[in-house]
């Protein structure tokens, strides 16, 4: 058995970013139930700002922060926090109302 002075629970983005700031200093375990790192939540919400994914409660959420993304307080960033970016979303004809709501 090995010790490590950390253990982080996640390899998403948060788990590797403090994983990398504490290695240099201690030994740290990432742990992470998937088979890759950031298999969910990195690639969900760091890559695209969508408020039509996920549940209800998910999407209420999204589209509360999405508000703060564009238009956060006087001197909190010099720099936009959402930048428009293209998305492709394929379905069946009979699918396309519910897409366009």
């Amino acid at each position: 058995m090995q010790d490590f002075d950390f253990a982080v629970i996640g390899a998403g983005i948060a788990g590797v970013s403090v994983a990398y700031r504490l290695a240099p200093k201690a030994s740290v375990v990432i742990l992470e139930r998937e088979h890759v790192p950031a298999y969910h939540t990195t690639g969900r919400s760091a890559a695209l700002h969508s408020e039509t994914y996920g549940s209800p409660e998910i999407r209420a959420i999204t589209v509360v922060s999405g508000r703060f993304y564009r238009q956060p307080p006087p001197g909190f960033t010099d720099h936009a926090l959402l930048t428009p970016r293209g998305a492709l979303i394929a379905g069946r004809a009979e699918q396309q109302a519910a897409i366009q709501k």
